[in-house]
Formats: C-alpha cells, sequence, structure tokens
C-alpha cells in the first residue's frame, strides 16, 4: 500500500484510524485538518486554563475586611501605631 492510498482511505470518510501493535494502539492516523484543530483546541485550552489560574491568583491576593482587622490588632501588639483610619 503506498502513500496515496492511505490518503484516499483517510480522506473518503474524514476517518481517523488507530494502528495496534501487540494488542495495543501506538499511533492515529488522521487527516493534517483535523490535526491541526485539535492542537488548535488544546492551545486555546491552555490559555483560558492560564488566564482561570491568574484570575483564581488574583482572588486569592484580595484582602476582606476581617483580615486587615486582624492584621491591624497584630500590628498595634507589636507597638505600631496607625496615624489614621484604614479604609478598604
Amino acid at each position: 500500500m503506498d502513500i496515496d492510498e492511505i490518503k484516499n482511505l483517510i480522506s473518503a470518510d474524514n476517518g481517523k484510524f488507530i494502528v495496534i501493535e501487540n494488542g495495543k494502539p501506538i499511533f492515529v492516523m488522521m487527516s493534517f485538518e483535523d490535526y491541526k484543530n485539535i492542537l488548535e483546541k488544546n492551545n486555546n485550552d491552555n490559555i483560558e486554563d492560564d488566564m482561570d489560574n491568574q484570575d483564581n491568583q488574583q482572588d486569592d491576593n484580595i484582602a476582606e475586611p476581617e483580615d486587615l482587622e486582624q492584621e491591624k490588632q497584630e500590628a498595634r501588639d507589636q507597638g505600631l501605631e496607625f496615624p489614621g483610619q484604614l479604609e478598604y
């Protein structure tokens, strides 16, 4: 079987073929267009995951009012004074 026959088989039904060796899948044959689409989807998913992770990290850095009160009390316990009211 030559490469042209393989290409015709794959493109005839826009199919994908799993090649099995010793009872285990070793690779998949598919059209290049399908392969590109998979790569693009994975890349977009990774970008979205990175953006979600950045959003979560930013949310973790937001101080809550009760956290600020605790910080102020700890500072007072160490002898530090605040010249005015902290606003948050």
